[in-house]
């Protein structure tokens, strides 16, 4: 008699439509991962700039803005922060780039990945801190508000909401009710 061994046919079948299964489950759930890390990796590249822009404009004693721009050398009124941003010494405190102004960091858009990123009206256009690290508008008034990420999936308990309090202090949590806040 003859020993084999191996496996046979339906067994190997059977395998493979037990792994088929399996990789059906888990590639939605990675594509979820790599979603999320796209957004928080977008949501800290903001973060950064941000604090960065900050301890400039301590450093230096002077006006540094960050505004929405997609050429890094001029500012977009539009609110779409996706597009990329610009930080700049801000010499004529207008809250746009001028031909005075110093341009110090340029960070590209989000687009590729379908992150959306708007503003609510105070931080629509630019977020702007003083000499003494407050943040402020260029009249002089408080600028707090919320920016919302948003990608493909929308609002909810996938969006991030960026918080900047009336200090200048920024704090992020999950979840929106709206992509445009």
């Amino acid at each position: 008699m003859k020993n084999n061994s191996g496996y046979t046919l339906l067994e190997l079948l059977i395998v493979m439509a037990i792994a088929f299964v399996l990789l059906t489950l888990a590639v939605p759930t990675f594509s979820q991962i790599i979603k999320n890390g796209r957004m928080v990796v977008r949501v800290n590249n903001f973060v950064g700039l941000t604090n960065y822009a900050r301890s400039e404009a301590i450093n230096r004693s002077a006006r540094i803005t960050l505004c929405p721009s997609a050429s890094g050398t001029t500012c977009l009124t539009t609110g779409q922060w996706e597009l990329g941003w610009a930080v700049f010494v801000d010499a004529d405190d207008s809250g746009t780039q001028t031909t005075g102004d110093t341009l110090l960091q340029v960070n590209a858009g989000a687009t590729a990945n379908g992150v959306t990123v708007r503003g609510s009206a105070h931080v629509r256009d630019y977020l702007s801190y003083n000499a003494n690290g407050l943040i402020r508008k260029v009249d002089g008034s408080l600028q707090s508000g919320t920016l919302v990420f948003c990608d493909d999936r929308g609002a909810g308990s996938d969006a991030r909401t960026l918080t900047v309090s009336a200090i200048g202090r920024l704090s992020t949590s999950t979840g929106a009710v709206t992509c445009t806040p």
